[in-house]
């Protein structure tokens, strides 16, 4: 009885967008939950805006795939093992093996995200100045030659992801393309895409 009395006194409008906007309070309240970002200071989804990530094979985008325009799930990520490389074949994601990450370049908080797949991770021995890949065999080295990936006597300066976009043709790190010259570290990942 009361709560016939209050409709009858709210405008219809008024009720509608009250709803409308509790609904959107809600839904973005759960995603924030689910995908673990800090409110408010990292969005839970991201909005695709390059075709780096298409694959070749299908030039309009597949379901699958992460394509310019899709809106992904940046769920947060703590420790590396929560993230698989595509060296690790451990499953799919996106049409590919390995988790795809969000990430800033060198850290930097102007820059905008780049949304690639984690390849591999390297270990650098600050002490020993050595290098260590296990996705590729690499114990131990002075430095990175992965041909496959256009890396040659590659010397990064700490230990992180190298990634690369599965429409580029070499990693964020390759030397001249440069979107992120040293690899990913933990602490600049926003997230890996899900959903």
């Amino acid at each position: 009885m009361a709560l016939e009395k209050i409709k009858k006194k709210i405008p219809p409008v008024v009720l509608d967008l009250g709803i409308a906007v509790g609904a959107v309070v809600i839904i973005m309240s759960a995603l924030w939950i689910y995908s673990g970002q800090p409110f408010p200071g990292s969005p839970p989804l991201v909005v695709i805006e390059s075709g780096s990530m298409m694959h070749d094979d299908h030039s309009f985008g597949r379901i699958g795939t992460i394509d310019p325009g899709d809106i992904v799930l940046a769920k947060a990520v703590h420790k590396r093992s929560d993230i698989a490389t595509y060296g690790s074949k451990k499953y799919k994601r996106y049409g590919d093996y390995g988790d795809v990450i969000i990430y800033r370049p060198m850290g930097r908080k102007d820059q905008v995200p780049i949304i690639h797949r984690a390849i591999c991770w390297v270990e650098y021995d600050e002490k020993n100045k050595t290098y260590t890949v296990e996705e590729y065999g690499i114990e131990n080295a002075t430095s990175i030659t992965i041909p496959s990936l256009g890396l040659h006597n590659y010397k990064p300066h700490h230990s992180g992801f190298i990634t690369k976009g599965d429409h580029n043709p070499y990693p964020d790190q390759y030397p001249g393309f440069a979107i992120c010259r040293e690899p990913v570290k933990m602490e600049w990942i926003i997230g890996k895409a899900e959903g």
